[in-house]
């Protein structure tokens, strides 16, 4: 009788798993850029999203798009030689998916850098939740093949949220899989399932899209506890310098491939004497550092752009007007380090 009862179970937890894998292989509302340890680009890709409800600082209605080769931006030039071409990169800070395709950021550097650089051509590469072991998979899969100018990395904030990165480095940057993981990566239920796990951790972790900037003070890090801070600090003594490699394994492969590489650090809405602020500040001053070291600009946006409601709608992402002001800030900085090549 037992024995019925649990190969009944069994059938029906297989049943259940075939029939979602079958039905998410027709449509997956969840469709998601990572498979394992792969980045997969949607080229030629549309969406029109309605803000519901409506969040202050971003437009009702969001228009979305990539090109062929799976960016934000207008199509490669036929004569890429004689362009300047730039790339941005970065996660959600980049992509800036809530903001339509003239909106973000990279957009509008664009449109002032226009004017200065003769046949230039600038592409969004951002994507949602990308860390810094995302920008090497896609340096080394999509950006080494495209061979643009400059890359330029708004990163950091999503390497704050990983705990440790020790179990990663084989399987995320030597690409060297275990058959189960290839197994299992083939199948669209758990590559939705742990995609959607990846998400619930950023939420946790106060890095997913929100609407109230002032949701910083209600991190774990800001708590009043002692011990909470007395262990960060410890796991910051080995998180920051494994931070460190990774963005000199971007160097290696920029200058490898002839890319000329431009650093900006992080901003965040948190308050200067936030203690999440201070941790975010220690991955920024990482960053301009190394980039000191190895004499690659890097842009302090994390202490230029001013702490001001109208510029987040929640602790870490843009509204339109900070896009545009950050653009503004960018704008001469970049625009002198071009004119200097």
């Amino acid at each position: 009788m037992f024995l019925k009862k649990f190969l009944s179970i069994v059938f029906g937890v297989l049943f259940a798993f075939f029939l979602c894998e079958i039905v998410l292989r027709i449509y997956n509302p969840f469709q998601s850029r990572v498979r394992g340890n792969e980045i997969i680009l949607k080229s030629n890709y549309k969406r029109k999203s309605v803000i519901e409800p409506r969040i202050n600082g971003l437009d009702p209605v969001v228009f979305y798009s990539s090109n062929s080769i799976g960016f934000r931006g207008p199509e490669p030039p036929k004569k890429w030689d004689e362009a300047t071409t730039i790339v941005t990169i970065g996660g959600s800070t980049t992509e800036c998916s809530l903001l339509s395709d003239d909106s973000t950021w990279p957009a509008k550097l664009y449109k002032k850098l226009g004017p200065n650089v003769p046949n230039l051509w600038l592409n969004n590469a951002g994507m949602d939740g990308c860390s810094s072991y995302g920008h090497l998979i896609l340096m080394r899969d999509y950006i080494v093949k495209l061979k643009p100018d400059y890359a330029i990395f708004l990163i950091g904030i999503n390497d704050l949220v990983k705990s440790s990165f020790s179990n990663e480095d084989g399987f995320l940057i030597n690409r060297s899989e275990a058959w189960w993981r290839k197994l299992l990566k083939k199948s669209e239920f758990i590559t939705t399932m742990s995609n959607l796990y990846e998400a619930i951790k950023s939420q946790k972790a106060n890095v997913a899209h929100g609407s109230n900037p002032n949701d910083y003070k209600n991190n774990d890090l800001n708590v009043a506890d002692s011990t909470i801070r007395i262990a960060t600090e410890e796991k910051l003594k080995k998180f920051i310098p494994e931070y460190i490699n990774r963005l000199k394994s971007i160097l290696d492969i920029c200058k490898a491939n002839g890319i000329k590489p431009i650093f900006i650090t992080q901003p965040k809405f948190d308050d200067v004497n936030a203690y999440s602020w201070q941790v975010m500040e220690k991955y920024n001053d990482a960053m301009i550092g190394l980039c000191s070291k190895e004499n690659v600009p890097c842009i302090d946006l994390g202490r230029q752009m001013p702490k001001e409601l109208s510029l987040y709608y929640d602790q870490i992402h843009y509204t339109n007007a900070g896009a545009e002001r950050i653009a503004q800030i960018l704008t001469p900085q970049i625009l002198k380090y071009i004119q200097k090549q």
